[in-house]
């Protein structure tokens, strides 16, 4: 015999009510009645384990009561068997449609009740370990997926903490780039605010005007690879001495190369074309136009503007009216118009920024 089960009979005949649940009650079930659908509505809780309903019933009928039960999310496992005296297809294919389980014809067979009952007990108790087993399976994904998530929070912040230390070595690396040279103290944090301007004025997103200031930082980390008596050099070089110094831009490169962190990627982008030229007489690969990379044509114009309204050895700090005009007659030459002209458009922003990071600027 079957575990002890909550039978609920439903059905306005009182007889009948007796009759079924004399049977079941002689199974070991423990059973409740109702009259209607209604009554039945009130009794019933996710607790029983089957109904018995009869279809012809006042008030709330077997059909309205099948889909009642179906509709609610906490009874709708529950399963329901029909005891009819009606035997027509229309009404049974109804009450399928309804959500009914099985059927039994009234008059009702006492044996025929206990083997229904038996194989739809089963089923449930088949189906109540599936859905419990589904349940631990889901509890158990669940919390591997949580701890799967920390995981991988936990390599994401250790990612990412490594990446900050990365980038600041290499921005150190930049200051002391910069330190070496005399003629360049501020010229980096200026770089840096400049060309946040003219990203945040060409549209750029919020952290990618970020990243091309940073990586303007680093456009002349490769001074680091250059002799100490040309970059103090007061006179001019020699053919040979300049193709050194031009040689800051590839070792930058090669410094900054093959990093996982956008910002150095970036970096190396800008440290090895900011001497490009728009009309493809720059250097170190002569690229012309386009095919200047957007950061480093961004970094040319801002790192010209610095040079000309800064002191350096070999020139005086020219006033902006001067720098702006020279800047100016090498558009299209040296530099990309458009850019020039989204810099030239904010140029009270730009020599404001700069004021922050050095001397003020004329």
């Amino acid at each position: 015999m079957l575990d002890q089960a909550r039978i609920l009979v439903v059905d306005d005949d009182a007889d009948m009510r007796e009759f079924l649940s004399e049977v079941l009650s002689g199974e070991g079930h423990m059973v409740s009645v109702a009259a209607d659908g209604t009554e039945a509505l009130a009794i019933v809780t996710p607790a029983f384990d089957l109904i018995l309903a009869d279809l012809g019933m006042p008030g709330m009928d077997g059909f309205e009561l099948i889909a009642r039960v179906r509709g609610d999310p906490l009874l709708g496992h529950i399963p329901i068997v029909v005891v009819t005296g009606s035997d027509t297809i229309e009404n049974w294919r109804t009450a399928v449609a309804y959500g009914a389980d099985d059927f039994v014809r009234k008059p009702v067979v006492a044996d025929e009740i206990r083997l229904r009952v038996r194989v739809q007990l089963k089923l449930k108790r088949s189906l109540d370990e599936l859905r419990a087993s589904r349940a631990s399976l889901e509890g158990v994904v669940q919390q591997r997926t949580f701890a799967l998530e920390r995981a991988l929070r936990n390599v994401t912040e250790h990612v990412r903490l490594l990446d900050e230390a990365r980038v600041d070595t290499v921005f150190r690396l930049a200051l002391a780039a910069e330190a070496r040279d005399p003629d360049t103290a501020g010229h980096l944090r200026r770089m840096k605010g400049i060309s946040i301007v003219v990203a945040q004025a060409m549209g750029f997103p919020r952290e990618e005007c970020e990243t091309i200031g940073n990586a303007a930082m680093v456009h002349d980390i490769g001074k680091l690879g250059i002799p100490e008596g040309i970059l103090r050099s007061r006179t001019d070089l020699s053919a040979a001495d300049r193709e050194i110094m031009r040689s800051h831009t590839v070792i930058g490169a090669k410094i900054l190369a093959e990093s996982s962190a956008p910002v150095l990627r970036a970096g190396e982008t800008c440290a090895l074309t900011h001497h490009e030229r728009w009309d493809g007489s720059g250097y170190p690969n002569g690229l012309r136009g386009d095919a200047i990379p957007l950061y480093g044509r961004i970094c040319a114009v801002t790192d010209v503007f610095d040079a000309l309204t800064h002191e350096r050895s070999y020139k005086p700090a020219f006033p902006v009216e001067k720098s702006v005009a020279i800047m100016k007659e090498l558009k299209g030459r040296a530099f990309d118009p458009a850019i020039l002209s989204v810099f030239l458009a904010n140029l009270y922003e730009v020599v404001e920024v700069a004021k922050v990071h050095g001397e003020t600027v004329r």
